[in-house]
């Protein structure tokens, strides 16, 4: 799916010249000995994604893993590395965050928006893994749960249950 999708949009740009950038969220150092396998399972699926971009003839110096927050590399270095291996067009997805996120929407757009390159470099954003019905509905479900736990005590509940909500 993330080839296809990269495929149908790079237009007239050789995949040569074209970056890809799977960016997670990233989670604070004390959760990752809480679930100790988390970060790196997701490391693992990103990597076997970028293996497949490799394998579909697009440069192994452009395609790269980056975080959202908590974890390095943030995008914008990555995508300023791509600028000066002469990348034209950066593809960027919000790999292992829900499709319809604020953060795959807004916030890694930004974050990508901040490199230091020059005008003009292509920068599509592709957005996350879609066609996850069943995951939005669960999502929602717990959104729901927590907001009826937790009620409206002094706002954390109603954050709570649109933070979970936000897709």
């Amino acid at each position: 799916m993330f080839v296809s999708r990269a495929n149908e949009n790079i237009g007239d740009t050789e995949k040569s010249k074209v970056g890809v950038l799977l960016v997670g969220h990233g989670q604070p150092d004390e959760w990752d000995v809480e679930w100790a396998t988390e970060t790196e399972q997701e490391i693992g699926f990103r990597e076997e994604v970028l293996k497949l971009f490799e394998t579909d003839s697009y440069d192994p110096r452009n395609l790269s893993l980056a975080w959202m927050e908590f974890k390095e590399p943030e995008p914008a270095p990555k995508v300023e590395e791509f600028w000066q291996n002469g990348v034209e067009k950066v593809i960027f997805f919000a790999a292992a965050i829900s499709a319809d996120s604020m953060h795959s929407q807004y916030d890694i757009p930004a974050l990508v928006q901040e490199a230091q390159v020059r005008l003009g470099l292509g920068q599509d954003r592709l957005g996350g893994v879609p066609g996850l019905p069943r995951l939005v509905v669960a999502v929602d479900d717990v959104a729901e749960l927590v907001h009826e736990a937790v009620g409206d005590h002094e706002g954390v509940g109603d954050e709570l249950a649109v933070h979970l909500g936000d897709r």
